[in-house]
């Protein structure tokens, strides 16, 4: 799960009134691309529903959210904190650290607060 997949999915349970999705879209800096990714994957089990241009998670989204708040929310949010080898190098106290940049999702640095 991307992370702006948790941030249309943390809206989307955060109300339970419609959600107008350009409001979304202006408010997060979401492409209608990365809308639509997610709604899609949610409207395919379910769990969300789509009137014109506003959507909501249904009863069975919004227990589906609250049932694995853990893996959305909180492990998924975290996979750059993994370590990247069983022997971790020892390096130098002066040297820089490098993090694993393959790891991080590169949408992360793209939002602006």
């Amino acid at each position: 799960m991307e992370s702006f997949d948790r941030e249309v999915i943390s809206l989307l349970y955060t109300t339970d009134d419609w959600v107008d999705l350009y409001q979304l879209h202006e408010m997060k800096l979401l492409s209608p691309g990365q809308l639509a990714s997610t709604l899609l994957m949610l409207m395919k089990d379910g769990l969300c529903e789509i009137e014109g241009m506003s959507a909501r998670l249904t009863a069975k989204g919004r227990d589906w959210v609250f049932s694995k708040r853990k893996e959305i929310f909180l492990v998924a949010a975290r996979d750059w904190a993994r370590k990247t080898s069983q022997n971790p190098q020892s390096i130098d106290r002066d040297e820089p650290y490098l993090p694993d940049l393959s790891r991080l999702d590169v949408n992360f640095f793209l939002k602006r607060p």
